[in-house]
């Protein structure tokens, strides 16, 4: 039987805070192992081995608090470690426990963890998904008041208590629900390494997909964008061309439309893979395309880059604030066009696909042309599909401007 108890130091200089630390006992040996946090003597019970609810002001009650909490996570996770070795029934000693709870409180508080996490991401090149982390945790921490808490703390109570959070903060229930799904994939990983017991914390918290609002537009804003005088703000000239673009060539996504080369185009074809999916995809070359190329010819000379996107070796970061100044220019275009509602590259995509099922275009047509491959029912469709028919639809779709 082994026995954990939390323990206080008193600092040898009077008026200065003392030490707490855990004590472990195994088998008549006994063991410390020292902590970060700093209590003064009449802030901790021994009887209890607990920090005292402190009357003061609120910058220390916020901290006796929080020394609370990291107590309570670093005690379950030193229960685990040991629960682990006992329930396996594998001799263990003293230092045993010591030297596996130090090793995995390096990463076990959330924060630490989940940082770790996303920089695995960019490591791996999922830059999105890192940013998409990020925001999570960046979300999660003004929650906490920026006060990080043990992954194995992460319990039914606390994941409920974000969830009420992030409604009254205003935030939508899929964005909410993407929160929580991202928390429970580092939980999840938690669990896996060791850190953590599956609890099964976000069992009561949503974290499906609720329908959003529908975010295509017809073909008379379409109609609108495409004969609008931008020709005094270049930027934002660009910007509806590459929605225009976007659109012409069934949707195509900003990431992929701004990493195209001129090596892409050939034989009177687009030919690229869909960075999303891996899938190639092949659009037959259309005059409308053909006219936004040349209007940006001069711009593209000396690089190999179809559009005037991007520059010679671009990181991650200048296409992601690339991407973001775009957006802000389809916005200040749509306001201009008098369109009311959000206007995106997304919006193409959506707008694209809605157009060509109004004019009776077979889903697996539609299918085909934005993509999708993950989806089992447009995999069936997938398998008879002729390009032919896509392009035939574009085509249509293209001599309605």
């Amino acid at each position: 039987m082994t026995s954990i108890k939390i323990k206080f130091r008193p600092s040898a200089v009077k008026g200065k805070e003392g030490v707490l630390y855990f004590q472990i006992t195994h088998q008549r040996v006994t063991r410390q192992i020292a902590t970060t946090h700093r209590v003064y003597a009449h802030e901790w019970l021994a009887a209890q081995q607990c920090v005292v609810t402190y009357k003061g002001g609120h910058d220390r009650r916020q901290y006796l608090d929080n020394v609370t909490t990291m107590l309570d996570g670093e005690h379950r996770l030193l229960s685990h470690v040991i629960s682990r070795y006992e329930l396996c029934a594998m001799p263990y000693t003293a230092d045993v426990v010591v030297n596996e709870y130090r090793r995995l409180h390096v990463c076990h508080t959330l924060m630490t963890f989940m940082q770790s996490v996303i920089q695995h991401l960019v490591q791996n090149g999922q830059h999105c998904t890192a940013r998409n982390y990020q925001s999570a945790l960046r979300s999660f921490m003004r929650f906490r008041g920026g006060a990080d808490m043990p992954v194995n703390m992460l319990d039914a109570l606390v994941v409920q208590a974000f969830e009420a959070w992030l409604k009254r903060q205003g935030v939508c229930r899929n964005t909410s629900s993407f929160y929580m799904r991202i928390l429970r994939a580092v939980y999840n990983r938690a669990v896996d390494s060791g850190i953590t017991g599956q609890c099964h914390p976000f069992a009561r918290v949503y974290t499906g997909n609720d329908t959003t609002r529908k975010r295509a537009v017809d073909i008379v804003i379409i109609k609108t964008l495409k004969q609008t005088d931008l020709s005094a703000r270049p930027q934002l000239d660009l910007a509806r061309d590459l929605f225009m673009l976007s659109f012409y060539l069934r949707g195509m996504s900003f990431v992929d439309l701004a990493h195209l080369r001129k090596s892409n185009l050939c034989n009177g074809y687009l030919r690229y893979t869909r960075s999303k999916t891996g899938q190639k995809l092949c659009i037959k070359w259309e005059q409308p395309m053909q006219r936004i190329v040349e209007k940006y010819a001069a711009q593209t000379k000396t690089c190999d880059w179809l559009l005037p996107i991007l520059h010679d070796n671009p990181t991650e970061q200048t296409y992601h604030c690339v991407q973001m100044r775009m957006g802000l220019y389809l916005k200040k275009v749509a306001r201009m066009a008098g369109i009311q509602g959000n206007l995106t590259f997304y919006t193409a995509r959506h707008s694209w696909a809605t157009i060509a099922h109004d004019n009776h275009a077979p889903i697996s047509v539609i299918s085909e042309a934005l993509g999708h491959d993950s989806e089992r029912t447009t995999q069936i469709y997938l398998r008879s599909i002729q390009t032919a028919e896509v392009d035939k639809t574009n085509a249509n779709i293209l001599a309605m401007l």
